[in-house]
């Protein structure tokens, strides 16, 4: 028995069901899907990254201007508007006939379950997660994922549970091996209108807002978890990129919470948001120095179980190429 802590698989299915990008690749227009699933969140980053680059829509997005209800704090609100501004100066990659763009993201997230002796253990599960994309979306899409050996053990028989479930999922191809599909189908089938998000960060803002259907705390905590996620793909344009990081300055109660932190060896600055009546904070983390996105991290502000306040449980990181050739 075990548990993955962070979203519930109903706030995982609204964030996929809000998710839209145009691909980020220089080519004339092509008719494209989109991937929806309600797997749980050991594959929650990949589905998330393969449903946005084949390009979704979520109908006509117009935005209705509006009010910011005070927006994130000035500190947090002058590194989203700079990294907005750096991020609209970056090239977007271009992927030619016979390439892949290749979107891999690190991630390690608390497990929790119970020892042999009934007692709750918990533990860290870091795992990779490789989408090759092919430059014709119609061909075969390429997922490759591993589960890594589980690490920091907390509780008496942690160690012994954690790696019995590591040995078990060995076998399981969806959570380590390499999966084939034509537009990435095996994550999903259903077809959406092609559309764009638009990257006018107010209308942006407000498409957000005006579309919460729930299943976070807040329309503020659903906007803020939902940049992060289009963000964590890996494959958003750099307009869209840009918009997104102005978006977030509208958003109220985001803060920064650091600087000169490094993921995956990746030096950033952390802005992070506290819902008032939940026990963790999401946090995004971004390259000052060019607007690239880091990753994300989910901090527990309280104790629990035997996992202290201030514990990181979960974590991602994402880096996108071109490469010439897929496995």
């Amino acid at each position: 028995m075990n548990t993955h802590i962070g979203p519930t698989d109903f706030q995982l299915s609204d964030m996929r069901a809000h998710v839209l990008a145009a691909i980020a690749v220089e080519r004339a227009p092509e008719r494209s899907r989109s991937i929806r699933t309600t797997t749980h969140r050991a594959l929650a980053v990949a589905m998330i990254v393969a449903t946005v680059v084949v390009v979704l829509v979520l109908g006509n997005v117009t935005g209705i201007l509006g009010g910011a209800h005070g927006g994130a704090s000035a500190s947090a609100a002058e590194v989203l508007n700079k990294a907005a501004s750096l991020a609209a100066s970056q090239p977007d990659p271009i992927v030619q006939p016979g390439q892949f763009l290749r979107i891999e993201t690190h991630s390690v997230d608390k497990t929790s379950g119970l020892s042999r002796g009934g007692k709750s253990v918990s533990w860290l599960v870091p795992s990779t997660s490789v989408i090759y994309r092919p430059y014709d979306v119609s061909d075969l899409w390429i997922l490759e994922r591993h589960q890594l050996k589980p690490t920091d053990f907390i509780g008496a028989g942690a160690q012994a549970e954690a790696e019995n479930e590591w040995s078990r999922q060995q076998s399981e191809p969806l959570i380590n091996g390499i999966t084939r599909a034509p537009y990435g189908g095996l994550w999903g089938s259903s077809i959406e209108n092609v559309g764009q998000l638009p990257t006018d960060a107010r209308k942006l803002y407000n498409h957000f807002t005006s579309t919460y259907r729930g299943g976070s705390d807040s329309p503020e905590e659903d906007t803020w978890v939902r940049i992060i996620d289009l963000l964590q793909t890996g494959s958003a344009p750099a307009q869209l990129r840009s918009a997104l990081y102005r978006a977030a300055a509208f958003i109220p109660g985001v803060q920064v919470i650091g600087d000169d932190v490094t993921l995956d060896g990746h030096t950033a600055v952390v802005l992070g948001r506290i819902q008032s009546d939940r026990n963790e904070r999401q946090e995004m983390l971004i390259d000052k120095s060019t607007g690239l996105f880091v990753g994300q991290r989910e901090v527990t502000l309280k104790a629990q179980g035997m996992t202290p306040a201030g514990s990181i449980v979960s974590s991602s990181s994402v880096t996108t190429t071109v490469v010439d050739t897929a496995p």
